[in-house]
Formats: C-alpha cells, sequence, structure tokens
C-alpha cells in the first residue's frame, strides 16, 4: 500500500505514486455510544481482539500480579526502556529505527522532562512489580498522540500492548483526554 524514502535527490511528482488513503485509529472518547460506561466497554463489546484480551490479562494478573498503569511517568529508567525495546523491534523487523537519528531521542527526551503545551507523556503498564509494556507519546491539551508503544516480549502472550492501550484509555478519560490519536 505504501512505500518509505528517507529523503529526495530531487523533486518528484507525488501524485504519479498516490493510489489512495488510509484512515488513522482515532480513539474518540466524545462519541461513545449509549448504554457503554466508557469507550473501553465499547471496545471489548465491538472489536473481538478487545474481547479476547479479558482472558489474557486475567492470566497475565494470576501469573505475575495485578495490573497498575503509571500514567504520566517521570522515571528516566522508564524512558531508557522504551527507546531500547523500540530500538530492538526496529532492528527485528529489519525497519528504519527511528532513534538511529539523535536529535529525534533529544527531542523526545526533551519533551518528556520539559514539555508545557506540547509534552511528552510516557505510562508504563506493570503486573505486579514487572514493567510489561510502556508508552511514550505526547500529549497537547485533551489530545494524547499515541507515537511508541512497545512492550517486553517475554509477556508477549498476554498482549501486553492491547492491555496497555485499554489502561491508558481508561485513564486517559480521567485526565480531561477526549482524543487518542
Amino acid at each position: 500500500k505504501r512505500f518509505a524514502y528517507r529523503g529526495l535527490v530531487e523533486p518528484i511528482d507525488a501524485d504519479a505514486f498516490h493510489f489512495g488513503y488510509e484512515r488513522n485509529y482515532v480513539a474518540d472518547f466524545r462519541k461513545v455510544p449509549a448504554g457503554f460506561s466508557d469507550y473501553g466497554q465499547w471496545l471489548e463489546e465491538k472489536r473481538e481482539t478487545i474481547r479476547k484480551q479479558k482472558r489474557k490479562t486475567r492470566k497475565l494478573e494470576k501469573l505475575h500480579g495485578p495490573l497498575r498503569l503509571e500514567f504520566d511517568s517521570v522515571d528516566p529508567e522508564g524512558f531508557r526502556r522504551i527507546i531500547e525495546w523500540k530500538r530492538r523491534r526496529y532492528q527485528a523487523v529489519k525497519t528504519f529505527d527511528v532513534f538511529s537519528v539523535r536529535w529525534i531521542e533529544g527531542l523526545l527526551e526533551h519533551l518528556h522532562r520539559n514539555g508545557e503545551r506540547l509534552k511528552g507523556c510516557l505510562s508504563i503498564l506493570y503486573a505486579g512489580d514487572q514493567v510489561v509494556s510502556s508508552h511514550l507519546g505526547m500529549r497537547e491539551g485533551r489530545v494524547l498522540h499515541y507515537w511508541f508503544p512497545a512492550f517486553d516480549p517475554a509477556f508477549s502472550f498476554a498482549s501486553p500492548g492491547t492491555a496497555l492501550f485499554l489502561a491508558i484509555c481508561r485513564e486517559a478519560a480521567s485526565r480531561g483526554i477526549d482524543l487518542i490519536d
């Protein structure tokens, strides 16, 4: 459906390569249909992947302890961990490692520590005392930009990325976020 390029030697006619558009996923908490208490409940009803997640989460909790979300962590070790997980994943799937560009990691770290209007938001999901998944994104007002989710491969049996997304959805709404983009 698409190809990636890192730069151009000379201008091209981009329209010649345009085949269509892909919609991005948006979790809009303002549009939860009547009869549902929150966005997570609606997802559990409408999406098979989310419905199956309940069973996986129960197994994870049984093996390692209850899930706990640290929504906006300032832990520098947590920041370093997610960058390392993402780098390993990029290498495993043989795709461009965005963190190999030094200024990108530096900018994200700066926004994580110092952001105001646009602020880095690091969320960490624990099962008991173990970190199972994390997300590094940006918060801008009432919008959370979902950029870099990652998980510890040792917990892949429990789909920790999906568990993290659901936990973030539930917590984000209570923190005044209307939309996850």
